[in-house]
């Protein structure tokens, strides 16, 4: 409730909920698609369907074995700093398939989720502001 209440007063984002309703500011906050919230867990067939042919071909023998490890999970966590490291390694800065895995780390998401809440309620609201 106190990050709420931190939320709800603070509003960081300066998205008026001094002056929005209970049920404004519950809604608000949990639309899906004003936020990118991190990733952690991701499917390895959006690594491959990331990875432009050409960064593919330009890769050592060793390096795609890596890929071929990595891609042959089933899933992966995005956040793990080897994983990235391996990554950024193989697919230096301004090739197409580093900008797409980049992509990959974040969804579109709510400021409720972002913040660490569970969906929010108009009560939610009420008390927080109480």
């Amino acid at each position: 409730m106190s990050v709420l209440r931190e939320e709800l007063l603070n509003d960081p984002l300066g998205w008026g909920y001094a002056g929005m309703s209970d049920n404004a500011a519950a809604a608000r906050l949990n639309d899906p698609t004003l936020r990118n919230v991190p990733r952690d867990i991701i499917q390895t067939w959006e690594i491959l369907d990331a990875t432009a042919p050409a960064d593919f071909a330009g890769l050592t023998a060793d390096q795609k074995q890596t890929y071929l490890t990595i891609i042959s999970a089933g899933t992966i966590s995005i956040a793990s700093q080897n994983i990235r490291t391996a990554l950024a390694a193989m697919f230096g800065a301004g090739s197409a398939t580093r900008a797409n895995l980049i992509v990959l780390q974040t969804r579109k998401g709510s400021r409720a989720e972002e913040i660490g809440l569970e969906r929010v309620r108009t009560g939610h609201v009420t008390a927080a502001r109480g």
